[in-house]
């Protein structure tokens, strides 16, 4: 079964999304997507991902815009979210208005079809000109993370050693404990990763032992983080910042660390209930607060090309300066 999710708050999930987040935590696919992330907040949903092929990078869809309506409902009105929204069975169809970089609107209509996850969620190459390593991670959503993390970077390191890793989490929204934990467990050799602190209980978070890839023992690592950084994506930043196996590169993130609890409902639907807020091993909470990066650089996480993306080229110059 699922470990406990850290999110955004507490909420009621349809059957439908209960099916969607199912789909995605046992085989990386939902059914009826547009092939797009969208990360909500301050009343915004902000495209912070698009999958080629799919029907959101056919329409013109880009990181960076904003959908500002579903289907005539404006953004901020639609009582489950965004994502709900959108997500539904494929071969329908739906209307976004989006609004580009420039500030200009324009209608979009999309057909919904399965999105297959697998070939995104995490993905790893080695910088131009360098060796050093960029392992970007979409989410903590699936127990199958773990084993194509190490897989990538057992790839990455086949051709000699890495002069340095760079960990992209500046999509990453949300996700499970134990998927977090089993990333974690690559780069550091069991321990405390923190606990979960409720009204009426502490639950510990164990760093599984014995997993680390033995040719990244050595190799410094920057994790960058952003606004877009939330929930498990800032335990995983900050586990890794307390325990000093990598430095914070980019912005702080945004501090949402309730640890939610599902409750299934007779209709198949689901009640998530923020049960404990998340603190470090040393007592440290940062809910509200984010957690703090060693090197605060600004920039946006859908820069296409690495020369222009302001954070990875500063994270580098940390690598290369250590």
């Amino acid at each position: 079964g699922k470990d406990p999710q850290r999110a955004v708050e507490g909420r009621f999930v349809s059957p439908e999304q209960v099916a969607h987040e199912d789909s995605i935590y046992e085989s990386l696919e939902i059914p009826g997507g547009i092939g797009a992330a969208v990360s909500e907040q301050d009343g915004e949903a902000v495209l912070v991902q698009v999958m080629p092929g799919y029907p959101a990078d056919e329409a013109g869809l880009r990181p960076g815009e904003r959908i500002v309506s579903v289907d005539g409902t404006a953004t901020e009105e639609l009582p489950g979210g965004v994502i709900p929204a959108i997500i539904g069975e494929a071969g329908t169809q739906l209307e976004l208005t989006v609004r580009s970089l420039d500030g200009q609107e324009r209608d979009v209509t999309l057909t919904r079809e399965t999105v297959d996850l697998s070939d995104t969620v995490v993905e790893a190459t080695t910088i131009e000109g360098t060796r050093i390593g960029l392992l970007e991670l979409a989410s903590f959503e699936s127990p199958e993370i773990p084993g194509r993390v190490r897989n990538s970077l057992e790839e990455l390191a086949k051709d000699g050693a890495l002069e340095g890793l760079i960990v992209d989490l500046r999509i990453v929204q949300s996700g499970y404990a134990d998927v977090a934990l089993g990333v974690l467990a690559l780069f550091l050799d069991g321990g405390s990763a923190g606990s979960g602190v409720g009204r009426d209980e502490v639950f510990a978070f164990e760093i599984p032992a014995g997993e680390t890839v033995p040719e990244l023992t050595a190799v410094p690592v920057v994790v960058l983080t952003g606004p877009h950084t939330l929930s498990t994506g800032e335990g995983f930043a900050a586990i890794m910042q307390h325990y000093g196996r990598a430095q914070i590169a980019g912005l702080p993130t945004r501090g949402n660390t309730e640890i939610v609890f599902p409750y299934a409902l007779s209709d198949g639907s689901m009640l998530l209930l923020a049960d404990g807020v998340y603190q470090l091993p040393d007592g440290t909470m940062f809910e509200g607060r984010g957690v703090q990066p060693d090197l605060v650089v600004e920039g946006d996480p859908w820069q296409v090309d690495v020369a222009d993306d302001s954070q990875i080229q500063a994270a580098i110059e940390a690598l290369r300066s250590d």
